[in-house]
């Protein structure tokens, strides 16, 4: 029977973790954090209130629908949406936000490269969202 060195074993564990180190590296490559808004603000620029529909992809897969009033010249918050799970505490996202009557912009939100939570999406003086 061959007994193997020490040398023998240190060599064979060292071409285990580089192959082991190559293939983390293959599964990271394509790992991002999600370019989610959990929150933020909707500023109103233009004259006239507007009446805004925020939509939220919840993490069980329903849809959440807030209806918001935001006031000429006003600021009115987008509140982060949780539910809770089991014994964990999980989080929706802002999929779509719609001035009535206006236009709707989709996730991703420009500018979102990770999770925010402080996102301000403005309402130009036509009364449109700017995109």
């Amino acid at each position: 029977m061959q007994r193997y060195s020490s040398f023998d074993y240190c060599f064979f564990l060292m071409i285990v973790v580089c192959f082991l180190n190559k293939e983390i590296t293959k599964i990271m490559i394509g790992a991002r954090a999600p370019r989610h808004v959990y929150a933020g603000s909707i500023v109103n620029h233009s004259t006239s209130e507007k009446h805004v529909t925020v939509s939220y992809t919840m993490p069980d897969g329903t849809t959440d629908v807030v209806h918001l009033t935001v006031p000429a010249h006003g600021t009115v918050a987008i509140e982060q949406r949780l539910i809770k799970q089991n014994l964990a505490t999980l989080t929706g996202h802002v999929s779509t936000v719609e001035v009535e009557g206006k236009n709707t912009v989709h996730e991703p939100f420009r500018g979102v490269n990770s999770p925010v939570k402080q996102y301000k999406f403005e309402i130009g003086e036509d009364g449109s969202l700017v995109e």
